[in-house]
This record gives C-alpha cells, sequence and structure tokens, in this order.
C-alpha cells in the first residue's frame, strides 16, 4: 500500500527508524513501525483544504493531538464539525473539531482548527 512506501521514506521518518524498521519498532514495544503524526494528520489538512481552499494556508491555526499509533494496515476514517463562526473584519473565523479514528472507533487524532475565510 501506499502508506508503507510514505513511512519507509525518509522524508517522512527522518532519522527515527521507528517509523520503519520493524526491530526498532519492537525495542520499543509497538508491534510494528508506526506511522509518522505527519501522514495521518496531512488527512486533516486535505479536509480542510478541500472545505476552505486556499484560506487554510494563511492565518490559520492547527492544534494536533496524537493519541494512538498507526500502523500501515490500519484503516481511519477523517471527520471534523464546524463548532463556531465568528464575523472578523477580514471575513469569517470558523472554529474547526477534527478527527481521526480508527476502523474500530479507537481514536488516533484530535485536532482543534481555526481558520480565517476571507470575503467573496
Amino acid at each position: 500500500p501506499i502508506i508503507g512506501m510514505i513511512m519507509r521514506s525518509r522524508q517522512w521518518h527522518g532519522t527515527n527508524i521507528v517509523h520503519s524498521d520493524p526491530a526498532a519498532a519492537a525495542r520499543v514495544g509497538l508491534k510494528a513501525p508506526a506511522a509518522t503524526g505527519h501522514i495521518y494528520a496531512a488527512y486533516i489538512q486535505e479536509m480542510c483544504v478541500r472545505a476552505f481552499g486556499e484560506a487554510i494556508f494563511r492565518n490559520s491555526i492547527f492544534d494536533i493531538r496524537f493519541t494512538r499509533p498507526v500502523f500501515e494496515n490500519d484503516r481511519l476514517t477523517i471527520g471534523g464539525e464546524i463548532t463556531e463562526v465568528t464575523e472578523v473584519k477580514e471575513g469569517k473565523r470558523v472554529m474547526v473539531n477534527a478527527w481521526a479514528d480508527k476502523a474500530q472507533g479507537e481514536p488516533v487524532v484530535r485536532a482543534s482548527i481555526e481558520v480565517t475565510v476571507p470575503k467573496a
């Protein structure tokens, strides 16, 4: 699978080989190499790009909390909900709660996101 290729790429795991080497992962108590948080946080970021377009790249804040590891064959459900919209000088400030859960419902990421959507 693609995620496996990404996980084994040095650009994603850097020098921390628990993200690519099964023996190193086992030494720290993991059942297999764990995906870096960057990989599955990218799914939440993609959702935000689809919802808010380029605005997500300007004056937005992501507070992302990783709660459990994700492994190569895990299936994730990504979701989010707008919790507040406030009028500001530049447009609208939108607050979002977002998440990634394993298929079994086990939470792996929780995020709070603020984005300013400019006036049209």
